[in-house]
């Protein structure tokens, strides 16, 4: 959930913000690029911290999807998809409702949509690398010959 959060927080968000301002700033003429760096923040930090508390709503349903999908041998691919599903849903369902509460009515689908993506990818992201192959290292000291020596010490001293 933490690692969800941080890769949401300080990677996909800011760079779906970056691609949403540079195709909203290709539509309209140039203007102030100071007022998109300012919106930049507000909206990074914004979402961050809406996003802290999403996190720490969709913990319960993260762990019992974790659950679910260890019962049995899946693939890793099972793991992220499903996991990036969950945070997308979520947080576009989160978004529609804080909308909603915040304007008094149902808002436009393009934002809860635009705020699923960075949530799926940050859960994608660190579910695959969470569910990564752990490398066991077959001989931790090449220089080490503990067959030779009968004694697992470099000097022979056993």
């Amino acid at each position: 959930m933490a690692r969800s959060w941080l890769w949401m927080s300080f990677v996909t968000t800011p760079v779906t913000i970056v691609l949403a301002g540079a195709w909203l700033a290709l539509l309209q003429d140039p203007g102030d690029w100071t007022a998109v760096v300012v919106w930049f923040f507000i909206i990074a930090i914004g979402v961050g911290l809406v996003g802290l508390g999403g996190a720490v709503v969709a913990a319960p349903f993260t762990h019992g999807l974790g659950r679910l999908l260890t019962r049995r041998p899946l693939r890793r691919g099972v793991h992220v998809v499903a996991h990036a599903l969950l945070a997308g849903t979520l947080a576009a369902l989160g978004t529609a409702l804080l909308g909603a509460w915040w304007s008094g009515g149902v808002p436009a689908p393009v934002f809860p949509l635009l705020v699923s993506a960075p949530a799926g990818a940050a859960a994608a992201i660190a579910t695959w690398r969470a569910t990564a192959p752990v490398r066991a290292d077959p001989d931790p000291d090449p220089g080490l010959d503990t067959e030779a020596s009968g004694s697992p010490r470099p000097d022979g001293v056993a």
